[in-house]
C-alpha cells in the first residue's frame, strides 16, 4: 500500500523542486516507511537549502544510524548538538546527545 502523504509530497516537489519544506516531510515519511536511503537524500535537499536546520541534520543522522553507518551519524548530529548549545532552545538537546551516545 503506497502512503498517500508521500505522493503528496513527492507532487510538491515536482512543482517545485526547491521547496525545503516538502523535502522535509517527504524525508519524515520515508524515514518512518523505512526507506532510509531515499529518505537521507530528500534530507540532504532540505540541507542544502538550509544548512543550519537542526532537525534536518537529526534526520540525516538517524538515517545514517538506521543504515549501521556510525561514523558518517556523527557528523551531523555533532553539527546539530553544536547549532542548539549556540540557540536558546536547546529543547532537542537530550534527542542529540542520546543519538551521539553520550
Amino acid at each position: 500500500m503506497t502512503n498517500p502523504r508521500i505522493e503528496m509530497f513527492r507532487q510538491a516537489i515536482e512543482q517545485d523542486p526547491g521547496n525545503e519544506l516538502a523535502q522535509f516531510s517527504l524525508a519524515n515519511e520515508l524515514f518512518e516507511e523505512e526507506f532510509f536511503e531515499d529518505s537521507l537524500l530528500h534530507y540532504q535537499k532540505a540541507l542544502e537549502a538550509k544548512p543550519d536546520w537542526v532537525v534536518v541534520l537529526m534526520g540525516i543522522g538517524k538515517c545514517h544510524l538506521a543504515l549501521g553507518r556510525i561514523d558518517q551519524a556523527n557528523q551531523p548530529l555533532t553539527q546539530a548538538k553544536a547549532l542548539i548549545l549556540q540557540g536558546s532552545d536547546h529543547e532537542l538537546l537530550g534527542e542529540v546527545e542520546e543519538l551521539l551516545g553520550e
